[in-house]
Parts: structure tokens; sequence; C-alpha cells
């Protein structure tokens, strides 16, 4: 057999790629007609591994990778797979019990929705809570984005409020409630010191200029804010109409490199706070256990 890894047989590479290729065309245009479904599915993957392949490089160059943890609900992309083999887009739980930033790769349980009877062999019967665990979620994210943005309008009103008024102490005053409303954002906090100090100093023109750096700043979190939260709606929507009670397939326990999960990869992600109840992780623990621990005896 023809060694294609060595450079020397690089022409018989080619016809071999070129081949390769070919009867992947074929199956798809046979499939079209006959398997139509699966036709569509190994495009999808033709498409999705095209794309994982050229982030790899970057990928594996990465010194820190999303840590995740036991428990943790994450949206995958299983990819194309063989026979019984879980596939495509799915929600899993990690079950991974030490992740780590040095690592690329975590150990999950697929999720897959109710239907009809549970093979309790193998799956662990999740009822709603994989539903509401993203629906609460969700709620929460909503809330705090409009509460967010309450804040933002009123650090603009507050700027607003200092501009027309001569009352020394109470320009102070508010400068300090500004100080301590926007703690949390450094970059925020820099500029209202600034602007403080301009004013100490009478320096009006540089306070006018400070004012304006902290409004435009400040109206772009409130755009974001604003086109975020119907995103957000629609989620929500979307997540209310899953299908109430989902499954564990414990059988399909699998590894898989973090570049296949398409959510949560940021702190900011829908999913990065989702995590499984306690009560249906012990199941799933158990159910494990009894699969593939061996109790010698």
């Amino acid at each position: 057999m023809v060694d294609y890894k060595d450079i020397n047989n690089k022409n018989e590479y080619i016809h071999y790629r070129d081949n390769q290729i070919y009867k992947l065309e074929k199956l798809g245009k046979e499939w079209t007609e006959s398997k139509y479904k699966q036709a569509v599915l190994l495009s999808y993957w033709y498409e999705t591994y095209e794309k994982l392949l050229r982030k790899e490089e970057n990928f594996k160059k990465q010194k820190k990778y999303f840590k995740y943890k036991r428990g943790q609900i994450l949206f995958v992309n299983f990819g194309y797979r063989i026979g019984h083999e879980l596939g495509g887009n799915h929600y899993c739980v990690v079950v991974s019990n030490n992740d780590s930033i040095n690592s690329g790769n975590i150990t999950v349980v697929p999720l897959r929705s109710f239907k009809n009877k549970i093979n309790e062999r193998f799956q662990v019967n999740l009822e709603n809570s994989l539903q509401m665990s993203i629906v609460y979620n969700l709620k929460k994210t909503i809330s705090n984005l409009k509460e967010y943005g309450e804040t933002n309008k009123t650090i603009v009103n507050t700027l607003e409020y200092i501009s027309n008024i001569e009352n020394e102490d109470l320009i102070l005053d508010s400068f300090d409630n500004l100080l301590e409303e926007c703690s949390d954002n450094y970059k925020l906090v820099n500029l209202i010191n600034n602007a403080k100090e301009y004013f100490f100093n009478k320096n009006i023109d540089e306070l006018s200029k400070s004012f304006k750096n902290i409004k435009a700043y400040i109206e772009k979190r409130i755009e974001k804010t604003e086109k975020e939260i119907p995103l957000m709606q629609n989620k929500l929507k979307k997540a209310l109409e899953l299908n109430k009670e989902s499954v564990a397939d414990i059988n399909q326990i699998t590894t898989i490199s973090k570049l296949r999960i398409l959510n949560p990869r940021r702190k900011e992600d829908t999913l990065s706070n989702v995590t499984l109840d306690s009560k249906y992780m012990d199941q799933i623990n158990n159910k494990i256990k009894e699969l593939f621990v061996f109790d010698k005896k």
C-alpha cells in the first residue's frame, strides 16, 4: 500500500484524494434520489467539517480553553455519525469531573427529546428539567439586561443633571453616586474620575469633552442592550417551544473537542450558567457506574 503521507508520493496522493472526493460526490447524488434527508445531513457535515478543520490550527494554539463544570448544559455540534450514534446539533451535559483551562476536550452525555417511552437500561428521564433550566436562565438574563439598560439611562440623566446645576456640593454628591453606580466598570470609573478632576480644576472645556465621551460610551451600551433584549426574548420563545421532556442518553457518552461546542463559548453566552439539577446528575452518575464501571467481586 502506498504511504500517502510520504511527500515523494504526492502525485499518487492527489489521484487518491480526487478519487475519494468523487466517491463522496457520487454518494451525495445517489442519496439525493433515494435518501434525501441523509443527503442533506451529509452536505451539512461537509460544510461543518470544512469550517472546523480551518479553525483547528488556531484552536490547538490556544494557551487557555473555556472551562466547564460537571452538570453544565452545552449545545454541541456532534457532526455526522454512523449507525445509531447521535449526530447533529444537540444539548448535552458535562460529566467530566475536573475540567481544565489546559484541556481542549470534554466528556459529555448527549440529551434528546423524550419520545413516548424511555429505555431504562441506557437512559435517564430528565422530565422537564432541561427546558426549565434554560427558560429560567433566559428570563434572568432578560431581567438583568433590562436592569442594565435602566442603570445606563440613569447615568445619562445624572450627567444631564450635573450639567444643569451650579451647587458644588450637589455636583460632588452626584459624581460620587455615579462612581458607586459604575463601580464594576473600570473604564467608566476612570472616565468619571477624569471628569471629576476637570470639575475640581475648573477646566470647563475638558469637562465638557469628558461628559461627551461618557455619554457616547453609555449610549453605545444602551444601544447594545436594546439589541440584545429582543434576541434573548426570541431565544426564550424558542426554549418554551422545546419538547418539555428530555432524556440523558448515557450509552452515547463521548469525549469531544471543545471546538465542537456552539454555546457557551464565553461567559456572556446564554448557556454559561445553565446546569442540570443535582437530582438528575445523581441519577446520571449512578447509571454511568452501572453501565461502565466494573465492580470486581
